[in-house]
């Protein structure tokens, strides 16, 4: 009886270890899978809206670091319930569930796989998307590249308020652009652009520039936005519009406006700095606005 007695403790004892090491290496993987969790957090991520159709609007978003995806999500109003719809392993969706006539709002948050369940950032800021207008693209050249967009809009018009005689740049006119556009943002609920020394000669030095090369790239070969490093000037995203010919700042907001690629930067949300230049030469006008965040 009494071998008996001690086999059965014995037994016992087994199975109490054992019990203690499952709860302790259970304890470790859970320890691990949190601080995974917390070191891996995602930044919230920033978009712009481009290519605005009459049946779809692109989404190009800005790479976050350790994403595996992008949600989107849209609305009929800023302060309205937004609904997903769709989402992209890349940077780039195209919403084709719209209407010619319909505004929107979107916003996106990024994403990774974590043990077979989604980790998410927070939401990005709301970006507004205007009705579609149709533009007479004679001598529009247009490009959009991820964290840089850049559009530019030439006109042949014969009126010009401007003469060989008036100064080199215009700083009453681009005053007035700056007033034009913040109003226009003002309407959609955007904080209005602030503007410097420093950023305005960057976009006086592009319109002088455009003169002899009307395009998004320096004269030199470079990109447009180098003028802004040259007047030591930080940023993560950047856009330029230019056009020439138009004779007033309404002139050259209006035609901006009315084309869903310069709209697009003149109303971005992620743009809190803006420069507008002026130049010209034999009577035209050449106008450059440059945005950064």
């Amino acid at each position: 009886m009494k071998n008996k007695s001690r086999l059965v403790i014995i037994t016992l004892l087994l199975i109490t270890l054992c019990s203690v090491s499952s709860l302790e290496n259970g304890v470790t993987i859970a320890s691990a899978a949190m601080n995974y969790s917390s070191t891996a957090v995602l930044v919230k991520p920033t978009f712009t809206t481009t290519n605005r159709t009459s049946k779809s609007v692109t989404l190009k978003i800005d790479n976050v670091n350790g994403a595996t995806g992008y949600r989107i999500y849209r609305s009929y109003a800023k302060n309205k319930k937004f609904v997903f719809v769709g989402s992209t392993m890349d940077e780039t969706f195209v919403d084709k569930k719209i209407t010619a006539t319909g505004t929107y709002y979107y916003k996106v948050r990024a994403y990774y796989s974590l043990h077979a369940r989604k980790v998410y950032s927070s939401f990005s800021d709301v970006q507004h998307v205007a009705a579609y207008v149709k533009v007479n693209t004679t001598n529009l050249n247009a490009t959009n590249q991820v964290k840089s967009t850049r559009n530019s809009v030439g006109t042949n018009s014969t009126t010009n308020q401007a003469n060989q005689t008036s100064p080199v740049t215009k700083p009453a006119f681009a005053q007035q652009v700056l007033d034009l556009i913040n109003a226009e943002r003002s309407k959609q609920g955007l904080k209005p652009l602030a503007t410097n020394n420093n950023i305005t000669g960057a976009a006086n030095v592009r319109a002088k520039e455009i003169v002899t090369s009307f395009s998004h790239t320096r004269p030199n070969g470079a990109s447009p936005f180098t003028a802004l490093q040259d007047y030591n000037i930080k940023y993560s995203t950047a856009g330029e519009n230019i056009a020439y010919g138009q004779p007033t700042p309404q002139a050259v907001v209006t035609a901006w406006m009315n084309s869903p690629g310069h709209r697009a930067n003149i109303m971005n949300g992620s743009f809190g700095n803006v420069g507008i230049g002026t130049y010209v030469k034999n009577g035209t006008i050449y106008w450059t606005q440059l945005f950064t965040n």
